[in-house]
């Protein structure tokens, strides 16, 4: 799935992303970071939304 997503923002975004850490930071709601190569924040695979109070983003 997280490799779906990486050609997702690849393909519609023009963005080469790799996964990252996210070492617990509540920023990412228990998700999966996803970095270009910059290591830049371009997306979050599966957020939890109990950490985002139900929102569909958190930050």
């Amino acid at each position: 799935m997280v490799r779906r997503a990486i050609a997702y923002l690849s393909r519609e975004h023009g963005l080469t992303a790799s996964v990252g850490w996210s070492v617990a930071d509540p920023c990412w709601a228990g998700g999966i970071l996803l970095l270009d190569g910059e290591g830049v924040p371009v997306g979050v695979f599966n957020p939890s939304r109990v950490f985002c109070g139900g929102r569909r983003t958190c930050c």
